[in-house]
Formats: structure tokens, sequence, C-alpha cells
């Protein structure tokens, strides 16, 4: 037998590890794919982890022209560039995926990249990064559908 203090223990961390990645992940958040963002700035840290790709973007302090690229399927409207984040410093998450993952070692301090992230509509409002174009001009971009996708935010 187990004493009790240390089943309680076992199921304390297990709820905070629970938690933590519920909230960490936004698994009950929607990202708004009827507004994608537009950033483009230079990278402050790139650090390749599971179970996702985390950059701080310093954001450059003006509105940057937005050229739509061609490789983006995804998009139903236009990108915009958003005030809220112009001249900060963003932290932006890479879905888990191959494609993403392997951009360690390409994706690095000091880069100009340019971005097209959704933005979850629920706090803490993670940026989910769909498209990046790189400091050497090569592309990479994130097509299809996600179950934490929606269709505008109840706001």
């Amino acid at each position: 037998m187990f004493p009790l203090s240390k089943v309680i223990s076992a199921g304390a961390i297990f709820a905070c590890v629970s938690t933590t990645a519920f909230a960490h992940h936004g698994f009950t958040g929607k990202y708004d794919t009827t507004r994608p963002l537009w950033l483009q700035g230079t990278v402050e840290t790139a650090v390749f982890q599971y179970p996702h790709a985390i950059v701080e973007l310093a954001v450059q302090p003006e509105e940057t022209r937005i050229k739509n690229p061609s490789s983006v399927e995804f998009l139903t409207t236009s990108p915009l560039n958003d005030p809220a984040y112009i001249g900060k410093t963003v932290r932006v998450e890479f879905p888990p995926i191959q494609r993403f993952n392997n951009l360690d070692g390409k994706l690095k301090t000091g880069d100009t990249v340019s971005l097209i992230v959704y933005r979850n509509c629920e706090a803490p409002h993670q940026l989910r990064v769909q498209w990046i174009r790189l400091d050497d001009g090569s592309e990479v971009v994130r097509n299809g559908r996600v179950q934490t996708e929606t269709q505008g935010c109840n706001q």
C-alpha cells in the first residue's frame, strides 16, 4: 500500500503538470483564421525544443509593406500589421511539425524574417506561425487546417 500522503502528492503533481500543459497549448483556445497577422523583424532567440520551436522576434518599429506570398494557400484574407506588436518583442510558437522543426540551425539569432501568424482568441493569446520567410529568402509554410482554428473571435 502507498501512504496517503504519497498518493496525494502524486495527484497534485499530475494536476499541476496537466494544467500547465493545458494552459500553454491553449487546447480550449481557437486561432482566428479571419485575421492573420504579418510580423517582420529580427530574431532575438530561437529555441527548438519539444513540443514547439519558440522564437522571440523584435518586430520592426514601423509597419511593413505586406506582400502576399504565392506559397500561402491557407489565407482567406490578407494579413494585417497590428499596431499592438509594432516596435515590440513578441513570442511566437511554431506548430510541432517536421517542416518547422527542420529549421533548427537555419533560423538563428540576428536573422531578419517575415511571418504570418494566427492569434489565439483566448488568453494568453499565443501567436502561432503559419508561414515564414527566412533570412535567405526561402519560405516554409503550413497549409491545411487543424482543430484549433476558428472563423473569428467572439470578443
